[in-house]
């Protein structure tokens, strides 16, 4: 039986790579977006087969989806200072933005003319309005531009599916530890994806580590998602 094909846009990131060796492992043909020739390599390594180029190369994008045609999306694509440090915050904050909004609508539309099962698509956990504790994925959100994002994705239909994720820690992130609530390990991230496409019925997860915050009792209750998960 021919194995079911996944792109990754992002897979060289933080989520992104960890993520490509689950769905390897899980006997998915994965491709890989990078915008580095160097770290194109880290995906030779693990068997997926790497796609330089650049989230906002409209032609491009579109010729490779018209390539691999693949069966599933994943957005991990984000434009963060590694690291997150404060200087650099403000910068990386706006280059984000763009991310979400003018990439996403670039991978939607190379999207257009294949039947891909679902879009799977990186979100926050952390901008919802205030009101009652712990915040389910139903609840209003405070970011207009995350809204914007969102509702480009969920225009999908039942394809589209947002992961808001708590805020990332772990390796290759420069950040060994958050404190707080509403918090993340990039591997326990990238295993909920993975267990999203599997097994996900929902449009909409929060994925933290706490409940304090945001309620993850959507994915633990639909894929057995375990939030301590770092790996087999």
């Amino acid at each position: 039986m021919k194995s079911e094909k996944v792109f990754v846009a992002g897979a060289t990131g933080a989520v992104g790579l960890p993520l490509c060796k689950l769905l390897i492992d899980e006997g998915f043909e994965v491709s890989g977006s990078t915008r580095s020739t160097e770290k194109a390599n880290h995906l030779f390594a693990i068997d997926v087969e790497p796609v330089i180029l650049d989230v906002y190369n409209k032609d491009g994008l579109k010729n490779a989806f018209k390539s691999s045609k693949p069966d599933y999306v994943i957005h991990q694509l984000t434009d963060l200072p590694y690291g997150l440090p404060e200087g650099k915050m403000e910068e990386g904050k706006k280059n984000n933005e763009r991310i979400r909004l003018e990439g996403t609508a670039n991978l939607i539309e190379a999207c257009k003319g294949l039947d891909v099962k679902k879009f799977i698509a990186q979100s926050i956990a952390f901008v919802y309005a205030e009101g009652r504790l712990p915040h389910k994925e139903e609840d209003p959100l405070s970011s207009e531009s995350i809204i914007r994002f969102e509702s480009m994705v969920l225009g999908l239909g039942e394809a589209g599916v947002i992961l808001r994720y708590g805020k990332f820690y772990g390796p290759r992130t420069g950040v060994d530890s958050v404190k707080g609530h509403c918090i993340v390990n990039v591997l326990a991230a990238a295993y909920a994806c993975l267990l999203v496409l599997l097994k996900g019925k929902s449009n909409i997860y929060n994925v933290t580590e706490d409940n304090e915050y945001a309620s993850s009792s959507r994915i633990i209750n639909e894929t057995g998602w375990d939030p301590d998960w770092r790996g087999s």
